[in-house]
């Protein structure tokens, strides 16, 4: 599987990885910015998207009511070939709210190559 990373300071320019086993994938998620997307010319933007083969939901529960746990995202998409990964600001003081805060990948069972049909499936 094929990933795109960049350095923690850069959210534009991301560059192909291969990714060959669970922990190559969290070497780059907590080493680097990462996107579960390849793009043209290493540029991260929908215009620029080649392929996917995962996808990538945020939950940072940003909301005054939003309070979504790990534990719940475990038993809501447990059916689906997943892994669930805390970002690095999980249970730390954000606007004033500790909060579970995390990304769930969700493992695709063909590669995605069109950028509607990624969307539409993201």
């Amino acid at each position: 599987m094929r990933i795109s990373v960049a350095p923690l300071n850069d959210n534009v320019n991301f560059k192909p990885v291969e990714i060959n086993s669970l922990e190559d994938l969290a070497k780059y998620a907590t080493s680097s910015n990462y996107s579960m997307g390849v793009f043209k010319d290493n540029y991260r933007t929908k215009k620029n998207f080649q392929e996917a083969q995962a996808i990538a939901i945020d939950v940072d529960n940003d909301g005054p009511n939003d309070n979504y746990t790990i534990a719940e995202a475990a038993e809501k998409f447990a059916q689906y070939e997943h892994i669930i990964m805390p970002s690095k600001s999980h249970q730390k003081e954000k606007n004033g709210k500790i909060t579970d805060r995390f990304r769930v990948i969700l493992f695709l069972d063909r590669t995605i190559t069109d950028p509607k049909d990624f969307q539409a499936t993201w």
